[in-house]
């Protein structure tokens, strides 16, 4: 596919898709040329741009997310699978913990609307 329907199917403008090959986020080792010369990619480059969007979404910065792209390209398929194991158990461990916390905010919210209630009334 061309840049064009990549930056369609991730909703990631072409300049910014560019700008990721740029930085070197985005390889484009492996991305076949035309008669052209136009990039023609792979899904690969859309699983790619995926997992930066979700990772700029949660908060992680370009460089980490270079750095975790570089890092899963040179592993294992048995070290990915335990590198993915391991983030999901951190994801459920703070899943967890936003939910304790909601929970407490919720409670918080609920003393206040009480106490306010009662104010009012006095």
């Amino acid at each position: 596919m061309l840049i064009s329907e990549l930056a369609a199917k991730t909703g990631v403008s072409t300049d910014t898709i560019r700008f990721y090959e740029k930085e070197g986020i985005l390889k484009t080792d492996g991305v076949a040329r035309g008669d052209n010369n136009y990039r023609h990619y792979t899904d690969e480059a859309i699983e790619k741009l995926n997992f930066i969007i979700r990772g700029k979404k949660l908060g992680f910065t370009l460089k980490e997310i270079k750095k975790i792209i570089a890092e899963w390209d040179s592993v294992s398929p048995e070290q990915a699978a335990n590198f993915i194991q391991s983030k999901v158990q951190q994801i459920e461990e703070k899943i967890l913990q936003l939910q304790q916390f909601k929970t407490y905010l919720l409670e918080k919210k609920a003393k206040l609307e009480v106490s306010r209630v009662g104010w009012v009334e006095e």
